[in-house]
């Protein structure tokens, strides 16, 4: 897709024109990771030549975890500054070796390029329930949802439930009651007028009953947990960042509502992150926040 501030004359761009390729086939040709393509191109260009443009968004054919191996592949075919000095090896001769080597990324040319704050939780009251009361502060220094409920139930008779919570972003723990029900039939026969014998299973429920209406009911409590706000200090992996600045609903590809240029800030921001840089999420790690969680993208063609 071509922008106000695409490069026309650009060697790759011309390659565009000349190939006619579309979308998808300029994606399989930078990923290709061929540094004649990617060596010159700031990432926002990069982003520029793979996206469709629509009334109100910018469309990417592929899904988060793609996009940012294609932002490894645009970092591993740019060129660095490398540092050598001389070893001496003899009275007149010397060895010459790598002293230290820097990689330099442009990020943006021109005036798009400027620091973006990455898309963090900032609510003013619990994410799931405005009316819950109580915070504390986890580990990672987040302030969760410290509202709690609780319920009498029979413990015989309680179920445990296991699921990822997509406010808290952990495995949730609910607990259901299996109350006893009768579930013979209120006819013993068949079509045919055959007697059928539900003796057996109705006794079975009238124990079960007896037994759940003798035992005492204990306390369970389940605490909220939702994240209500994030430190500016917690690292994000770049799929994270991916993930929440995405409007599509569906796996195989990317939207959002503004260009590749600013992107590619989101992206510099990532990288200039403090700690271990981490391109995606540990194989157990949720996170389910969108930024723009209503957002509905408007096609050019209406």
């Amino acid at each position: 897709m071509a922008t106000s501030m695409t490069d026309f004359n650009h060697p790759f761009y011309q390659l565009i024109k000349k190939k006619n390729l579309s979308i998808k086939g300029i994606h399989e040709l930078l990923s290709k990771e061929n540094p004649k393509y990617l060596k010159y191109l700031s990432l926002g260009e990069s982003f520029d030549f793979v996206s469709v443009g629509g009334l109100n968004h910018f469309f990417y054919p592929i899904n988060t975890k793609d996009l940012v191996r294609f932002v490894k592949i645009w970092m591993n075919n740019q060129e660095p500054k490398i540092k050598f000095e001389k070893i001496p090896t003899g009275e007149s001769s010397y060895q010459v070796v790598e002293k230290s080597r820097r990689y330099h990324y442009l990020w943006n040319r021109f005036h798009y390029d400027f620091d973006t704050e990455l898309p963090r939780i900032d609510y003013k009251f619990c994410p799931r329930d405005k009316t819950h009361k109580g915070t504390l502060n986890d580990l990672a220094g987040r302030v969760r949802c410290l509202h709690h409920e609780k319920k009498i139930l029979k413990p015989s008779f309680v179920e445990e439930i296991r699921s990822v919570d997509k406010f808290a972003f952990i495995e949730s723990i609910n607990y259901s009651e299996n109350v006893p029900y009768d579930s013979t039939p209120d006819v013993w026969e068949d079509y045919e007028g055959n007697y059928l014998d539900y003796s057996e299973e109705e006794r079975e429920y009238l124990k079960n009953l007896e037994r759940y209406n003798q035992e005492e009911g204990e306390e369970f409590e389940k605490f909220c947990y939702s994240i209500i706000k994030e430190p500016k200090d917690v690292y994000f992996p770049l799929q994270t960042v991916f993930d929440r600045l995405n409007c599509s609903h569906y796996d195989g590809q990317t939207i959002h509502p503004f260009s590749g240029f600013d992107l590619a800030n989101y992206v510099k921001s990532w990288f200039k992150q403090k700690g271990k840089r981490k391109f995606y999420r540990g194989k157990n790690e949720y996170d389910f926040y969108r930024v723009f969680p209503n957002f509905i993208p408007y096609s050019s063609y209406g």
